[in-house]
């Protein structure tokens, strides 16, 4: 889902990018994977969380209920965000950060300027719709399989299996492991 936001955003401001090459382009296509991967581990950081914990109660059908919702909600802005950013780059040649907020956080008329973006960027609102019906499609087909049974040993594995998924989302925020890596921004 974020490549599909990274071929809109290319494809909503192509008129700003006409100098790339071929390989160019294909390098920073590639080389937003990095970026990908960090904004997914922080956006589902909790929900990641939720199901790595070594406990019995993740498989109950409430508990899974709510941490779907988790899931749906933060991913639902992330991608909100990653697709409003299409249409906001043009006018101010950089990605939508911190700025954006206290730029518009004195503006009087927002919501009638975020409507007049809906009108304006009809599209963007149904490949938003589309992306979340993808999101929400795919989340769907996801069956947790509970053990039959709980020994020394499933909790045992799990917790070992905790520490490595928390190494490995560590590694992925820092978008390597190399000591000299530093959190990607």
């Amino acid at each position: 889902l974020y490549t599909m936001c990274r071929v809109c955003f290319y494809l909503v401001n192509s008129e700003l990018f006409n100098e790339f090459g071929a390989q160019k382009f294909a390098r920073i296509f590639l080389g937003g994977f990095k970026f990908d991967i960090v904004a997914i581990i922080y956006v589902n950081i909790l929900f990641i969380l939720s199901q790595i914990i070594p406990w019995k109660f993740k498989y109950r059908a409430s508990y899974q209920s709510v941490v779907k919702w988790i899931f749906i909600i933060t991913n639902s802005i992330a991608l909100f965000a990653n697709v409003g950013d299409a249409a906001y780059y043009k006018y101010t040649l950089k990605r939508t950060t911190s700025t954006f907020f206290a730029q518009f956080g004195e503006e009087s008329n927002i919501v009638g300027v975020g409507l007049q973006t809906i009108v304006d960027y009809w599209y963007l609102s149904i490949f938003l719709i589309a992306l979340i019906a993808l999101l929400v499609f795919f989340y769907n087909r996801i069956r947790i399989v509970r053990p039959n049974t709980f020994k020394i040993s499933t909790y045992a594995l799990q917790s070992v299996a905790f520490v490595l998924i928390v190494g490995l989302c560590v590694i992925g925020v820092r978008g390597g492991w190399r000591h000299s890596t530093r959190p990607i921004t």
